[in-house]
């Protein structure tokens, strides 16, 4: 019986697969790695592939040991290349990335065998099960990150002290033009409730609060504490600025406060 092989459908088929893999290895690990590097890395692994290919026809028969070891070899040198020489980062990257390898293949699995298709409709199938998976892995993750990223705020004040929920996020990089202190940024209601503990207002340009560009009032403050639940030590910041935004806590009943980024 005479069996056809082509090329460019299997490394086609082995590029999305690596890519799936490495893609939601890197959501699960939080690696810091881009999208291209990705894909760079799934066109070497796809190549690699070929090898027992190309060992099985000079052979003239399949070991199916050999080629799991070497697609075995070729995760571990993948991840090599991701996480270098940490031996801990690359034992537990293994693992996930092995999870993750074997809960794909089962679910494709599981759908090519209840439904026969053809190679148009099983790359449409392979697709659908990766995007499938990187949105539920995503989400679950964006829920996680968001949770890890709510603190806590303890400004003391002459009447005791005032305690919010605070936002740490990234994209506020908001400083005092001249002194270079970080800005946070506070509801109305929380700026009014620290009007005693407050400096005079300043006003200074911004670009990323929800608006195209205009000036934020703020205001100096002497002290606050950062802590987050379970936290035995608080952290401390001196001599920072609070901007007033309300437009940004219109719907936002979780927290009244976004930390500057150096906070985090």
């Amino acid at each position: 019986m005479q069996v056809y092989f082509y090329i460019d459908q299997w490394l086609a088929y082995n590029f999305i697969i690596n890519y799936a893999v490495l893609d939601i290895c890197s959501l699960i690990r939080k690696w810091d790695i881009s999208i291209l590097k990705i894909a760079v890395l799934s066109c070497i692994g796809a190549l690699l592939s070929l090898v027992p290919i190309f060992y099985f026809r000079l052979a003239g028969h399949r070991e199916i040991f050999f080629e799991v070891l070497f697609n075995i070899v070729i995760l571990l040198l993948l991840l090599a290349l991701i996480t270098g020489i940490h031996i801990r980062e690359f034992i537990t990257s293994f693992i996930t990335l092995m999870i993750v390898a074997c809960f794909l293949s089962g679910c494709i699995l599981m759908v090519k065998s209840r439904w026969r298709m053809g190679i148009i409709k099983e790359f449409i199938v392979v697709g659908t099960v990766v995007f499938a998976v990187h949105l539920f892995i995503y989400a679950i993750r964006q829920e996680v990150s968001h949770k890890d990223n709510i603190f806590f705020v303890t400004i003391l004040t002459g009447n005791g002290e005032k305690t919010v929920k605070a936002l740490w996020d990234s994209g506020n990089r908001l400083t005092e033009p001249y002194s270079k202190r970080p800005v946070v940024i506070a509801s109305k209601k929380v700026v009014e409730e620290l009007k005693d503990m407050l400096g005079p207002p300043l006003y200074v340009p911004y670009y990323s609060l929800g608006n195209n560009q205009g000036l934020l009032i703020i205001y100096s403050l002497d002290k606050m504490l950062v802590w987050k639940e379970g936290d035995i030590e608080k952290k401390q910041y001196k001599k920072i600025y609070v901007g007033e935004d309300e437009k940004l806590f219109e719907h936002q009943q979780e927290y009244s406060m976004i930390l500057n980024y150096c906070m985090g």
